[in-house]
């Protein structure tokens, strides 16, 4: 085989590995640590969390939905035993997929939320970072529409 076949055929490889995809993410708020490092904890990943006071898991979960349409985010996974909501929003000038998921846990009358958004990775200088406001925007959202 030609060296220009197999070079295609590897960078096809490894553009596709760098993806972001659904299955990378816990699949429920059981799975996460809610206490863990905030801000940039991957090559390609952002995390938050915050304290929503004095809400239902039951309001929180369509809230969510919404937080992530109004980021352009389609709601992929949405499941209450889970405690989850994913998204995916696509590409971006800088990214081709980024993938948000929000993870609830209940805490008294108050309800945790645990932001997860990544990127995808590329092998350039552009992809394998995320702008540090996806997280910022989709909490902001969230709490927007829990005051409504």
């Amino acid at each position: 085989m030609h060296p220009l076949p197999r070079l295609l055929i590897l960078a096809l490889a490894a553009g596709l590995a760098g993806c972001a995809s659904v299955s990378e993410f816990p699949a429920s708020a059981a799975e996460v640590d809610f206490d863990g490092k905030q801000g940039h904890t991957g090559w390609a990943r952002h995390e938050r969390t915050s304290l929503l006071r004095n809400t239902k898991l039951s309001d929180a979960l369509p809230a969510a939905a919404k937080a992530l349409a109004a980021s352009h985010f389609v709601v992929v996974k949405s499941d209450p035993q889970g405690a989850v909501v994913i998204g995916e929003h696509g590409e971006t000038s800088n990214d081709h997929n980024i993938v948000a998921a929000l993870y609830f846990r209940q805490t008294g009358e108050d309800l945790r939320v645990r932001i997860h958004v990544q990127a995808s990775r590329g092998l350039g200088f552009i992809g394998y970072q995320i702008d540090p406001d996806w997280a910022w925007e989709l909490e902001a959202a969230l709490q927007g529409i829990l005051k409504r």
